[in-house]
């Protein structure tokens, strides 16, 4: 019973952070870390889509989980990058016989600590946006109940950030969207303004929004 009011707590907390321009950051923040006090696990990372074909790592409940999710990024392997490109839901992933599928992954993951691994998608329908990794220490699966609660949150979020870029897209117009670079900036402030933040990452640009072409130079 004291699971179930937690469980109904969490998901008060989580609706009430999808207010108008909610912190995407936070709410992703907060989806982690409850994800790791309401379910069997120890530690927990998520990857989110930029839009522009990328996985970045958005939040993550402790070190380990960090560096582990940084790791999978720069090597390109790793449960979350199979399940955003096949869709699939990859659960209860033993990291001591994984070897043969994620054989740097599974290495990297059992020298700092864990056993277990699971990849929770935030998807909407066949909208996948992003994947949550979770970790435990020890090498046993989590329980359907664990499962379906991780499902959970992780839909409640998906649901907010669509929403919200949704919102952002609809309210976006060329006087309010300047073009991140302009004609004559330099290459280095060309790069960094041209850099999402990670809350802005995950949005997709409205054609409204798109930088117009110059003029073409009769001289």
């Amino acid at each position: 019973m004291v699971r179930e009011q937690r469980l109904i707590e969490v998901f008060v907390e989580l609706a009430d952070t999808l207010v108008e321009q909610f912190d995407v950051v936070g709410l992703l923040q907060t989806l982690t870390e409850r994800c790791v006090d309401l379910v069997d696990t120890d530690a927990a990372g998520l990857l989110l889509d930029d839009q522009r074909g990328n996985l970045r790592l958005i939040a993550h409940t402790h070190e380990s989980a960090r560096l582990l999710e940084l790791f999978e990024l720069q090597q390109q392997e790793g449960p979350c990058l199979d399940y955003f490109a096949t869709g699939q839901v990859i659960a209860n992933i033993d990291l001591a016989t994984a070897t043969d599928r994620w054989p740097v992954f599974t290495r990297a993951a059992r020298e700092v600590g864990f056993g277990t691994s699971h990849a929770v998608p935030l998807r909407l329908r066949q909208q996948v946006i992003g994947a949550l990794n979770l970790f435990r220490a020890e090498r046993r699966p989590l329980s359907d109940n664990d499962l379906a609660v991780a499902q959970g949150l992780a839909g409640i979020a998906t649901i907010g950030l669509l929403h919200e870029r949704a919102s952002a897209t609809r309210s976006c117009s060329p006087s309010s969207c300047k073009p991140p670079c302009t004609a004559g900036s330099s290459s280095s402030r060309r790069k960094a303004s041209c850099r999402p933040r990670p809350e802005q990452a995950w949005r997709r640009p409205s054609p409204s929004c798109a930088p117009t072409p110059a003029a073409p130079d009769n001289r």
